[in-house]
């Protein structure tokens, strides 16, 4: 620990000696104004920078395009007017010396444009987080890059981030897993462009959507949306959340740096124009290694294991000379690998203890787009991608002469050809209808083997290469009678060619504006997904050697949600939001052998159990339900906090075996967030920052004593499934950062901090066969990550 404090304040103090003397810096503030649903230009549009005295502004040119110069670096509120539409307000957003400033500002056509009233759509920056998928009129927030790098803990990590959203649980601290409404984490689709891709996630769950820290870079990313629940009918293959990701595009008029260097690793990005004026392109690349933290003695998984990982993203973005198509290449990949060695300094008393593994998770994206106004009112829009991932999994069991074993071994490769595309139509300032479809050429091939104690030998249960077919098609629509009245509704359609399953689902939203500035809103939606690949596969072969393979015939999983919710804004930026929320799941694949608790979305990763899950049946159920709080302040006078809590109840039904909790039954969650920044002399910032988690502990099943013994090992005693609670997880997160800008460079300093006060909280009931009982394994302590960044 002295090293490291060493190293933290050897790196302040070379840094805040560089002094220079420069005259105050400036920057541009540039963008485009186009209304939101015909995505046509917005000629004349008033754009100013309202916290300044006397106010700099401009007017729109032809093409939407606005300009506005020298602008004083620091914080700044954006107001933009145009005559018949809502009005946009951004506050807080961050103007520094290095890097322009460029705005895509979409407006809202007003039903009834009334002299006596002023309607207000606050902007997706800071003011508020209202999604930028308006057909979402319920439990959907956006969110910023910079939320997901000033939120204390998150490390820059969109799933981290939303920990601290109403709703939304951790699984475990070295995992970037999500329970959101008590679903497992499979149920979270991830969404790139518009386009639905595969687990972008460094160390990848077997089967999941989570990993070990997000493969997507800040640097890379725009507003993004996160949702969880009733989701608006374009969403499909998903029953829990959606995070809808939107890349960024380069600045076209000047180059732009950014290197950032820290405990986890080093950061590249940069961004400039191919045709000066026209066209850009916009590059990240990022190489971690988490050994330098392991070298100070702080581990994020364990003292035993080490691991690496590599990502770049990009985007090209071509527009035409009159900007009404556009062309766009971009991509992401990933490369991560972690090593665990078996324990050597201490006697062995637990069976991890004479294990070791090898874990290998790369993935990819690369989608080339093309969008076009087809007239004032219309425009379309075509994706082409592919999307795929790769995992491999190697476990062996040591003896004391450190000579291996195999144990499990697993190999998969999982991918899609997508070809995504939708049509958008504007009527009139009250309608507009949004239809498209995707057709997916799902790959895959896919092996599993481990060895049985019972029988001992090595067993194979999943074996399968080939290709299926997915299809989803969706219509939607916005009906806004009124400035207070908003309906959306649709359907969306899922096809599955690999067993011919199918869904047909209905959504619908009303939203119901009864004051100024206070909401109702009623949301209902069925929801559908397909069951993780590798399930459909797995069998079991008889003493005749006969394969059966009756998994194949698994339906989609399903869900039907309602959402009630109260919206409440008050003056000084403060937000009240309550959501009172019920889901039915059904479809769940389980044992239907009349004795067994098994439950498809109980599993924290991988297809399912190794020794009974070859003969699943979709015929298990579940039942979500509870109250989601959000209590929140945008920052304004240099302070924000977000006070979030949920009350739930999460139990599954087999029948003719029983009703129980579901892991995820922890009965309540909450964070609280505060963060304020102090302005100091000389374009200097500090900012403070913490954030709170006191959640009910997840539930587990009890280990069979007599069981566990005989393989020294732990076997959960399946008749008591999920009895059990581990004790409350409590957690402080704390950030500290500090910012600089100079005329032509700026440069921060962040220390961002987990778990501050090294709270033992319980991971998992693991055996320990020397004690001849059970013990927890406890989640990560302190983990301090301190980083350097310098843009220019």
């Amino acid at each position: 620990m002295k090293k490291l404090f060493f190293l933290i304040f050897l790196i302040q103090f070379c840094i805040l000696n560089v002094i220079c003397q420069e005259d105050e810096p400036t920057q541009t503030i540039k963008g485009f104004v186009i209304d939101r649903d015909s995505r046509q230009p917005l000629i004349g549009a008033t754009v100013y920078v309202s916290n300044l005295e006397p106010n700099m502004g401009t007017t729109t040119e032809v093409d939407g395009s606005f300009r506005i110069e020298n602008v004083p670096i620091g914080r700044r509120d954006i107001f933009c007017e145009y005559i018949g539409y809502q009005d946009y307000f951004a506050e807080g957003i961050i103007l520094n010396s290095a890097k322009e400033l460029e705005l895509n500002i979409e407006l809202i056509e007003r039903v009834l444009v009334a002299t006596d009233s002023v309607a207000t759509v606050y902007g997706n920056s800071q003011k508020t987080n209202r999604p930028l998928n308006d057909m979402n009129l319920i439990s959907s927030r956006s969110f910023s890059v910079e939320e997901a790098q000033k939120y204390p803990g998150s490390i820059a990590d969109p799933s981290r981030m939303a920990l601290g959203f109403a709703g939304v649980q951790m699984g475990q601290d070295n995992n970037n897993d999500i329970v959101v409404r008590s679903n497992s984490s499979v149920g979270v689709s991830w969404r790139i462009e518009g386009v639905e891709i595969v687990n972008p996630n460094h160390f990848a769950r077997r089967g999941g959507s989570g990993g070990g820290i997000s493969a997507f870079s800040g640097s890379v990313l725009s507003n993004s949306d996160f949702s969880t629940g009733a989701f608006a009918p374009e969403y499909g293959n998903a029953f829990a959340g959606v995070f809808d990701m939107k890349f960024r595009k380069g600045n076209r008029d000047k180059r732009e740096y950014t290197i950032k260097a820290g405990l986890l690793g080093l950061d590249f990005s940069t961004e400039g124009p191919i045709k000066k004026g026209k066209s850009s392109y916009l590059f990240n690349y990022r190489y971690s290694t988490l050994g330098i933290l392991n070298a100070f003695g702080l581990h994020v998984v364990d003292a035993r294991t080490t691991n690496n990982f590599q990502d770049l993203s990009f985007n090209f973005y071509f527009p035409s000379k009159d900007n009404t198509a556009i062309f766009q290449v971009w991509g992401i990949g990933g490369l991560s690998t972690e090593i665990k060695e078996p324990e050597k300094e201490i006697e062995w008393s637990l069976f991890d203890h004479q294990t070791r593994y090898d874990f290998i998770s790369n993935m990819g994206t690369i989608g080339i787009s093309g969008s076009k106004i087809l007239n004032k009112n219309s425009y379309i829009k075509s994706t082409l991608s592919v999307s795929a991932n790769k995992i491999e999994w190697e476990r062996d069991s040591v003896d004391q002469n450190l000579i291996a074993s195999p144990i499990e071994e697993e190999h998969y490769i999982n991918g899609r050809y997508d070809l995504t595309t939708f049509y958008n139509k504007k009527f009139n300032s009250k309608l507009n209808i949004k239809t498209g479809i995707s057709i997916k050429n799902i790959f895959f091939n896919l092996s599993r083997s481990y060895h049985s104690f019972s029988q001992n030998n090595f067993i194979q249960d999943i074996n399968a290469k080939g290709n299926t077919w997915q299809f989803n098609s969706y219509f939607q629509t916005r009906y806004r009678p009124t400035e207070k009245l908003t309906i959306t509704g649709g359907l969306h359609a899922l096809y599955f060619t690999l067993n011919n399953s199918y869904s047909i689902e209905p959504r619908l939203g009303i939203k119901y504006n009864f004051m100024p500035q206070s909401s109702l809103t009623f949301a209902y939606g069925m929801h559908s997904q397909i069951v993780p690949i590798g399930t459909y596969f797995i069998h079991q072969t008889d003493l005749f050697g006969n394969i059966n393979t009756n998994n194949k015939n698994l339906d989609l999983l399903k869900a039907q949600h309602l959402v009630l919710g109260f919206d409440q804004s008050f003056k000084k930026n403060i937000h009240l939001n309550i959501e009172i929320y019920y889901q039915h799941l059904y479809d769940v694949p389980i044992i239907n052998n009349g004795s067994s608790s098994f439950w498809m979305l109980n599993i924290l990763e991988g297809y399912g159990k190794q020794f009974d899950s070859a003969s699943l049946q979709s015929k298990g159920t579940g039942k979500n339900l509870g109250m989601d709080i959000t209590f929140e302040k945008y920052l304004s006078n240099n302070l924000f906090f977000l006070i979030s809590g949920s009350l739930f109840s999460s139990t599954y039904k087999i029948k003719n075996v029983g009703t129980f909790n579901t892991r995820y039954d922890g009965r309540f969650s909450s964070s609280f967030m505060m963060g304020k920044e102090f302005n100091l002399k000389k374009n200097n910032a500090l900012t403070f920052s913490f954030r709170n988690f006191y959640n009910g502990g997840l539930r587990y099943t009890p280990g069979d004593p007599i069981a566990s013994a005989e393989i020294r090992d732990l076997v959960e005693d399946d008749s008591r499934a999920f009895e059990e609670k581990m004790k409350n997880y409590w957690r402080i997160d704390i950030q500290i950062a500090y910012r600089k800008d100079k005329p032509n460079y700026a440069w921060s300093l962040i220390l961002d901090t987990q778990n501050m006060i090294n709270y033992n909280n319980q991971r998992e009931v693991i055996y320990d066969y020397n004690l001849n009982d059970f013990i927890f394994k406890q989640q990560s302590g302190f983990v301090p990550v301190v980083s350097f960044q310098v843009d220019f």
